[in-house]
């Protein structure tokens, strides 16, 4: 059985799924979906945030990472737990409930995904900056390229001294 879950469009969608919902984000609006029954459980529309680049879910948040905004959701519901507006996440990872979000200022922050606390954070030692990369998390580390092809290692979230 063939369900239309959302409605045509040119703009390219981004989505994951967890625990039977399909959690997607089409330009500005952000939809949760029932993926056996198609049927919406809710949508929002969020005019003043756009260029999404990731979406995850820990516990019951629904993390937004978007390049102006990077918003917490309640991911039943679809209210706003946490807003960060005007503070873009370029590259995001995540690992053991902390986001580790680069933003456009070249600054690796950390926040607790379920408050969205910021805890922390990691300016790159270089003047070129990360570069743009992803935040890689391996065996309790992250590694993150800078410029002229160096990789960084830090210790994972929460650091001990």
């Amino acid at each position: 059985n063939q369900h239309n879950l959302l409605y045509n469009s040119s703009i390219l969608s981004h989505g994951i799924i967890a625990g039977g919902i399909l959690y997607v984000n089409v330009d500005r609006n952000l939809y949760a979906i029932d993926i056996k029954t198609g049927q919406r459980i809710w949508e929002r529309n969020d005019d003043w945030t756009y260029g999404l680049e990731d979406l995850f879910v820990y516990g019951n948040v629904l993390l937004k990472c978007s390049v102006n905004a990077t918003t917490g959701y309640d991911k039943n519901t679809g209210n706003i737990i946490y807003n960060y507006d005007d503070y873009g996440s370029w590259h995001t990872s995540v690992h053991g409930g902390y986001a580790y979000l680069l933003n456009l200022n070249d600054v690796l922050d950390i926040i607790d995904i379920s408050t969205g606390k910021k805890l922390g954070y990691i300016k790159c030692p270089q003047k070129d900056g990360f570069l743009g990369s992803y935040p890689m998390i391996y065996d309790n580390k992250l590694y993150i390229m800078g410029g002229n092809n160096y990789l960084f290692r830090y210790p994972t979230y929460p650091w001990k001294n």
